[in-house]
């Protein structure tokens, strides 16, 4: 079984992603600053599609408070939540 020298793979992959990431869409629009979310504006936030995000709160991932009869999800929640997994969501060295 050929088993490929991890060095080169990593070289390929960063040749890949050099090529291809400007090729990309870019964030245009800055990154929403308010305490509070719409449901839109946290999966921007977060760089989630708005189906991604409803699945993420579907699944508890964030709790939804309301005020005056309209969904909000709070930053600070959010800020938490990539705090406290922050190890699990960032790219590990490849060294």
């Amino acid at each position: 079984m050929f088993i490929p020298d991890p060095a080169f793979v990593a070289s390929v992959a960063d040749a890949f992603v050099a090529k291809i990431a400007p090729l990309l869409p870019q964030r245009t629009e800055p990154l929403p600053q308010q305490e509070w979310f719409t449901r839109k504006q946290a999966a921007h936030y977060i760089g989630a599609t708005k189906e991604a995000f409803r699945v993420m709160l579907r699944d508890g991932l964030f709790p939804v408070h309301r005020y005056k009869g309209r969904e909000r999800i709070s930053r600070a929640d959010i800020d938490n939540l990539w705090r406290a997994h922050k190890q699990y969501l960032e790219p590990k060295n490849s060294t």
